[in-house]
């Protein structure tokens, strides 16, 4: 595809730690994720 991401394929995970937030990006950016999805409220609990 033009984007480079292989569409066929997808990353299925939690919401990052702020300790794990670095090896998140670094796994979307090795997958060439095209897209992300976000499907929790961007704060849980306060956190």
């Amino acid at each position: 595809p033009a984007t480079g991401g292989n569409l066929s394929c997808f990353i299925a995970t939690q919401g990052p730690l702020p300790e794990t937030v670095e090896d998140f990006w670094e796994m979307v950016n090795q997958c060439h994720a095209p897209v992300v999805v976000m499907l929790t409220r961007l704060v849980d609990n306060y956190k």
